[in-house]
């Protein structure tokens, strides 16, 4: 697995408190997004180029609301981690970021292309004993052949009585390529699930692998079908998620719906997973909505002291949600209590 660059100072970064304005998270929530935007950049795209990707593909491997996927990449925009331009969407730097993993991979290539080398010449070197070696047994094979006479000559492995031929790497791709088309085909014509835009070769390499298993090529058919009418799957759910290829191209994700594993995440006519009781809000908890309180107006102070002292205005603190609203609480902080700047 190749090993992308992820800074250390990624926590100070100019662009996290853009990235953080525009989508209206905090500092953690801002660094996830970002150390989970890269790794899907590196795993599907690694090349940097985000013209081909679906933008709901990103907000899916990131769990930011489908919906908003629009919303995430105009913030990723903003904050100067993503160019676009005529069509083509660039991950900002991400050539030079990865030089190192870039030049390895070079080197690799012109390892191979070095062996390759070796290979054709010892190969033409065996050629010509072979070719020598097998003059010689000829003349050895006329020579011996009125004691040989009665004797049949054995069959070539290839050739066997009984044994079916072994097939070509050429017929061999050939036939995955029919099923991959196939398969793409199929899984388009559910029209609830993600839309399959382009088979990427993420993709195609997955799909020859799960192809291999002769359990999944004889069942992915009743599979898709299976799951093909879930409403869960179909984005009646509290994220909006829709069923996506690489969800369904998942290790044993095939085993599990053909064992029912999936019948229960609503629709299909069964029973469906009781809805998840409401979570508590912290805009709820008292003694948050005091500290914010107190935050708030330890900020306000230091702002008007500024403003007099015609210093520059202290910045927002890091622990203050923009979100909060003042509003009567029973719970209090005491003035004494440390703030967090």
């Amino acid at each position: 697995m190749d090993w992308f660059r992820s800074d250390v100072g990624l926590r100070t970064h100019w662009s996290l408190p853009l990235l953080q304005q525009e989508l209206g998270v905090n500092i953690r929530e801002a660094a996830g997004i970002v150390r989970l935007f890269y790794d899907f950049v590196g795993t599907h795209a690694d090349s940097g180029d985000l013209s081909e990707i679906p933008r709901h593909a990103v907000a899916a491997y990131i769990e930011w609301p489908i919906p908003d996927a629009d919303q995430l990449f105009d913030a990723l925009i903003k904050a100067g981690l993503v160019s676009e331009a005529e069509g083509i969407c660039l991950v900002t730097g991400w050539q030079d970021r990865n030089k190192a993993i870039f030049r390895h991979r070079e080197r690799q290539r012109e390892r191979r292309e070095g062996a390759s080398t070796v290979r054709a010449r010892d190969s033409q070197a065996d050629s010509t004993v072979r070719a020598r070696d097998s003059r010689v047994l000829d003349t050895d094979r006329q020579t011996d052949l009125h004691t040989n006479s009665k004797k049949k000559k054995p069959p070539t492995a290839g050739a066997r009585e009984g044994e079916p031929d072994k097939p070509t790497k050429r017929s061999s791709d050939s036939s995955a390529k029919v099923e991959i088309e196939a398969f793409v085909k199929a899984w388009n014509s559910i029209k609830s699930f993600s839309t399959c835009r382009t088979i990427t070769d993420s993709r195609i390499k997955t799909l020859r692998t799960r192809l291999k298993d002769s359990f999944w090529r004889e069942n992915w058919r009743a599979a898709l079908k299976r799951v093909s009418g879930n409403s869960f799957l179909s984005g009646n759910n509290d994220r909006g998620w829709k069923a996506t290829v690489e969800w369904f191209l998942k290790p044993d994700m095939v085993a599990q719906i053909m064992e029912g594993q999936c019948d229960n995440w609503g629709g299909n006519n069964r029973s469906s997973k009781p809805p998840s009781p409401p979570q508590p809000s912290r805009f709820d908890d008292p003694k948050w909505n005091a500290r914010q309180a107190r935050i708030r107006e330890v900020w306000d102070r230091q702002k008007r002291e500024a403003k007099e002292k015609g210093k520059p205005e202290p910045k927002r603190p890091s622990e203050y949600d923009p979100k909060w609203k003042p509003k009567v609480v029973d719970g209090s902080v005491g003035d004494d209590e440390k703030v967090p700047f």
